[in-house]
């Protein structure tokens, strides 16, 4: 049985839902991994799948509730106050040994972003969402206030344009060749038909023509280039929004985080670091320490009035990212 202090840090998205557990050095001792845990995209399945994944991080571990000295719950869905009471309800009651919280998804992002957890948090992931907080405490995050930033967003509008072009309404845009290609089929009709039709199965995620959209974009494809653009202008708007709520001076730090876009030479990296020196050149910008998962153990940390010192944010580091090669 451990006798060092343990913290778990639940990430809860709309594409999986990841739980740790974490002992004093910032080693990961069980991890547990499912699929959406957002209660927006069905909130029986989601809260079974945010139970079965901290259920399967404390078994690994070895560990039952009440040895956990702070639980964090970082979840996307937990946007208005009925969502933070329903969260509360079922994972708070699992008997915790110290103090527990559920916290937004982009709180957890923004604490996963520096050792200190100040500064803006641009979460480019299956949605597009931000949080901030100020070095005096104050904090927001955008919640149900998102746009059209995200994978899902960009995806959609990038099948619009293929559809369109289809037709014969709309210029041609390199997104279909692109989209043929990730999809393996011949024709736009049947690479539209992977993420419209119902005969194959649920259809995939619409974030999943999100590289078709970027590959487009990279080969200076103007349709893709303007979907990029309008997509970034949302998350900028965001961050200027949480900068005025929060009371952020011109300096500060922006961090890219969340799934995509994996590569920053992309010209979707480019244009979200564009968009946002446009409306604060001063500011810092870059990517963040630490993927999510990371800040929801930062944030059960913090719980507990811990300083988070940097030996230890490398060692939770270092284990995350091997947790991460081990899961490809």
């Amino acid at each position: 049985m451990t006798t060092s202090p343990l913290y778990l840090g639940l990430d809860g998205g709309n594409t999986k839902s990841l739980a740790v557990i974490v002992d004093a050095k910032g080693r990961v001792l069980g991890h547990g991994r499912g699929r959406c845990g957002d209660i927006y995209g069905g909130t029986e399945t989601s809260l079974r799948t945010l139970r079965t994944v901290v259920g399967e991080a404390l078994g690994e571990a070895g560990v039952k509730p009440d040895q956990v000295a702070a639980a964090a719950f970082s979840l996307a869905g937990a946007d208005w106050p009925e969502d933070f009471d329903l969260l509360s309800q079922e994972l708070g009651s699992l008997g915790w040994g110290g103090p527990w919280r559920v916290f937004n998804d982009a709180q957890g992002a923004l604490r996963g972003c520096s050792v200190d957890g100040f500064g803006v948090a641009m979460v480019c992931g299956t949605f597009g969402t931000v949080a901030a907080k100020h070095p005096n405490g104050t904090e927001w995050f955008a919640g149900p206030f998102c746009t059209a930033g995200g994978g899902t967003g960009i995806g959609k509008t990038g099948l619009h344009a293929v559809i369109h072009a289809h037709l014969g309404v709309a210029p041609a845009t390199r997104i279909t060749e692109e989209l043929m290609a990730l999809t393996g089929r011949p024709t736009p009709a049947e690479a539209v038909k992977v993420f419209t039709s119902r005969v194959d199965g649920a259809a995939p995620s619409l974030a999943g023509i999100t590289p078709a959209v970027v590959a487009a974009a990279n080969s200076g494809d103007a349709v893709a280039l303007g979907i990029l653009g309008r997509a970034a202008d949302e998350l900028a708007y965001l961050v200027d929004a949480a900068v005025r709520h929060t009371g952020l001076a011109d300096v500060f730090t922006v961090y890219q985080t969340g799934g995509m876009p994996k590569d920053p030479a992309s010209a979707w990296a480019r244009t979200l670091r564009e968009r946002v020196l446009s409306m604060y050149p001063k500011v810092e910008y870059r990517p963040a320490d630490l993927e999510p998962l990371g800040g929801a153990v930062m944030l059960a940390t913090d719980l507990l009035g811990l300083r988070v010192e940097r030996e230890w944010h490398e060692a939770l580091k270092t284990g995350l990212f091997r947790l991460k090669e081990e899961r490809r």
